[in-house]
């Protein structure tokens, strides 16, 4: 691809990671010299699936899969969580198709609670073109989770790609780095969602995403009324609600 081609990123988010969000698209916007397109997966076309429970994990779970589809099946496309940071040109990720790889997908592969290893799919590098051809529709991925519901067990299949072939690429972990970092570069998610920085200031990795903050604010990204705003709203996790909003802690970075 061209050095300065522009890269498309789709960012999974919803309104109560909107702050993150904003602090995730400045940290590549400033480490990065090629124009990027952001599209942000929210509202109706992106989020509305089956109103039937499909025990899905957060408001954008299965939005990733609609991602070729809404970009008319042409290009390439990345696709990222609001909960991470970005520590290296995301151009790098964006070249690694060169090699012309036959599947549709690149992505890390790691271990998690459902498998030792296995394609991880909150970090992408899509093909979409061809997959028009090796996706299922959203509606049979919704038709295929709504018959196990409480084991989850389908969800997970989906949610590694195992449903698709050929098998994702695999491309290297430091693009997908979850709850640690080892390298200066790469991807930072932040997947335990009690314990990301905005709601918890005692993540080891605070100083990362205050680093991330600051730079947005100065930069005009983030305003400090929105950081107070987020403030207000702020509740913290409990077993039965999610949390949302900033933490009171963050209220210096809008004094």
């Amino acid at each position: 691809m061209h050095s300065l081609e522009e890269i498309t990123i789709c960012i999974g988010t919803e309104e109560k990671t909107k702050i993150p969000c904003k602090v995730l698209m400045h940290s590549i916007l400033k480490r990065t010299q090629n124009p990027i397109k952001f599209c942000l997966m929210e509202g109706e076309s992106w989020t509305k699936i089956s109103s039937r429970k499909l025990g899905v994990g957060t408001g954008f779970s299965l939005a990733r899969w609609k991602i070729p589809e809404q970009l008319n099946y042409t290009g390439f496309a990345i696709y990222l969580d609001a909960d991470q940071l970005c520590f290296g040109d995301i151009k790098d990720l964006w070249n690694m198709n060169i090699d012309k790889e036959p599947s549709s997908i690149y992505c890390t592969y790691q271990g998690d609670k459902w498998f030792k290893n296995a394609p991880n799919t909150s970090v992408m590098l899509i093909d979409c073109e061809k997959a028009k051809k090796d996706w299922w529709p959203i509606s049979r991925v919704e038709s295929y989770l709504e018959t196990d519901c409480s084991k989850r067990t389908k969800y997970a299949q989906i949610m590694h790609a195992l449903n698709i072939s050929p098998p994702p690429t695999k491309i290297p972990v430091v693009w997908n780095q979850l709850n640690e970092f080892k390298e200066n570069g790469g991807i930072l998610h932040f997947t335990i969602e009690p314990r990301q920085p905005w709601y918890d200031p005692r993540h080891p990795f605070k100083y990362l995403w205050a680093q991330e903050l600051s730079s947005a604010i100065k930069d005009g990204i983030i305003t400090k009324k929105e950081i107070r705003q987020e403030i207000s709203i702020f509740k913290p996790h409990t077993r039965i609600e999610r949390g949302k909003g900033l933490h009171p802690y963050w209220k210096k970075w809008a004094a």
